[in-house]
């Protein structure tokens, strides 16, 4: 239930053992020697870490089965790789640009001991899967086993050889991640009939080495907000242009659709070829409220509108009676990104809520989401919205806010052993307005920590350069 710790010169030989390992930290400085049908269960209830100086460590088979709480259950620290398969049955993979999974050739990924290949079967669970990229080594078909937060969003490749139009080998290598957020290149000119991609997901796929060309195929669920298979297509941003990879789509609200076969790599997501369809009519990029002196200020955005007529903004102080505050015109057809905001000066000491739902010309209408605020008046409140979060070092912002607007704001960014690897303090003149720390941080988890006063505040940050 502690430590491994596998000493540099040393070697570990797991022959054709099987082990279950339920301490915080797997350490390899040393050699980590598979073997020939070897299994390690990683089944701790507490966050495990894999990591070392050697930089690497092979596994044969891997089963992920940690029930710690949250969604960083296995953080790999340094490159793994599994030469025969993982199963996934509890619990979050956490990789990284510098500490990725990757898959050997005709290595397997399962779920609960039933294998994920295809031809495509049964959905797995959402409990267990990797957060970050994954790489796959060989010429053979393969699902990634990729998502983000509580949300598995798989990833296919097949017919890699293009209809034998290529040569491969085993050393192929392909890396994909998923990332439930809009892409940056989302406003992109869109080519082959397609009128609008998804706000909501992207995936990016790429070919590390080798010759593949395969058909990608994309998994989606409620989430995904696909209504209407006929216009569902598979969006490829290449050359600065969104294009139209076509697809056949099986299945809803959850399924799959599998897209002709790509010559180049980058990003891609759903896309749609109806206007008023896939996903509906507003697709809301954000939601939120933050307390400004006595007031609340609400904002949110949407990616691209449909016969939007207007909004409805709704306050209760209970939760269920709800009471019209506001009416704000919407865009009608939009594909721009919009934006809305509404101050309310009625804010009560203790929670508030506030509905927004949305209504088209004629006359449908849609619960956009819900916000809970709590308002602790005489009290100091500190708070922050970090955006991108994953992000790169150097494209973290934030925007700080507190009821104080006097007392400056410590900031601390703490590793995953509570050590400190950035402090700052910010000016009072700061609040509320955007700011952007100078970082230099190699890929991980952090905990940022937010000082004012006898006011506290903490976030998790995730940082994948």
């Amino acid at each position: 239930n502690g430590q491994l710790s596998v000493a540099s010169g040393s070697t570990l030989s797991l022959a054709n053992q099987s082990i279950a390992f339920s301490g915080a930290a797997w350490g390899i400085d040393g050699t980590l020697s598979a073997g020939g049908a070897s299994q390690v269960t990683f089944d701790g209830s507490q966050i495990q870490v894999i990591t070392g100086s050697a930089g690497s460590t092979l596994f044969d088979n891997m089963v992920i089965n940690n029930t710690a709480p949250g969604n960083n259950d296995l953080q790999l620290n340094m490159d793994v790789t599994s030469r025969a398969g993982v199963n996934f049955v509890e619990g979050i993979v956490q990789s990284s640009g510098s500490s990725t999974l990757t898959f050997g050739d005709n290595a397997t990924v399962s779920y609960d001991g039933v294998l994920d290949a295809f031809p495509i079967g049964a959905n797995p669970d959402e409990n267990s899967f990797v957060v970050g990229p994954v790489v796959k080594v060989g010429d053979d078909d393969f699902i990634f086993p990729i998502g983000e937060g509580t949300r598995l969003a798989r990833l296919g490749v097949s017919n890699l050889d293009d209809g034998g139009a290529v040569i491969l080998t085993v050393t192929d290598r392909l890396r994909a991640e998923y990332f439930f957020a809009r892409s940056a290149n989302f406003a992109g000119p869109k080519l082959g009939g397609i009128e609008r991609v998804s706000s909501l997901e992207y995936w990016d796929l790429s070919r590390e080495s080798g010759n593949a060309r395969p058909q990608v195929t994309l998994f989606y669920d409620e989430s995904s907000e696909v209504n209407d298979l006929a216009s569902l297509v598979v969006g490829h941003y290449t050359g600065g242009n969104w294009e139209n990879e076509n697809g056949t789509a099986v299945g809803l609200p959850s399924g799959y659709i599998t897209s002709d076969n790509w010559m180049t790599f980058s990003e891609t997501t759903l896309a749609t070829t109806n206007a008023a369809a896939n996903p509906l009519p507003v697709e809301l990029l954000d939601f939120s409220g933050q307390v400004i002196e006595r007031s609340a200020l609400l904002q949110w955005g949407t990616a691209s509108e449909t016969n939007n007529d207007y909004f409805v903004l709704e306050r209760s102080y209970d939760g269920y009676d709800f009471e019209t505050i506001a009416t704000i015109n919407g865009q009608g057809t939009s594909q721009e990104v919009n934006t809305y905001q509404v101050f309310d000066e009625q804010l009560r000491r203790g929670e508030n809520f506030y509905r927004l739902t949305q209504v088209d010309f004629d006359g449908e209408s849609e619960e956009l989401g819900t916000v809970r605020m709590v308002y602790a008046a005489g009290e100091e409140r500190l708070s922050a919205q970090i955006f991108p979060n994953p992000s790169t070092a150097a494209g973290l912002a934030m925007t700080i806010m507190s009821i104080d607007w006097q007392t400056p704001v410590q900031i601390r960014l703490l590793d995953l052993s509570g050590s400190p690897v950035f402090t700052s303090v910010i000016s009072p003149d700061v609040l509320g307005a955007l700011y952007r720390p100078t970082l230099d941080l190699p890929d991980g988890v952090y905990l940022m920590e937010l000082l004012q006063g006898s006011a506290r505040y903490q976030a998790k940050l995730i940082i994948r350069n």
